[in-house]
């Protein structure tokens, strides 16, 4: 993957927002489903993305969240 920031359209939409969270959630549901190759291209573009609120130690965050529902690793 580039190292690239991603920029998302219309983030201020509460119906954006809200889509967003239905789409991560069901990326953390299925994570185990996924290739590895899609489980890393995942865990290392919502590092990069653009246009959310920044967040630090997202990373660590992110780890903690799969683990927590059992998920395997990247």
């Amino acid at each position: 993957m580039a190292d690239i920031d991603f920029v998302l359209v219309n983030i201020e939409e509460d119906a954006d927002r809200l889509a967003l969270q239905y789409l991560g959630a069901a990326a953390l549901v299925n994570w185990d489903a996924l290739p590895i190759s899609a489980r890393m291209m995942l865990f290392e573009g919502a590092q990069k993305i653009g246009g959310l609120e920044p967040a630090t130690g997202l990373a660590q965050s992110l780890t903690v969240l799969l683990k927590r529902h059992g998920k395997i690793g990247i």
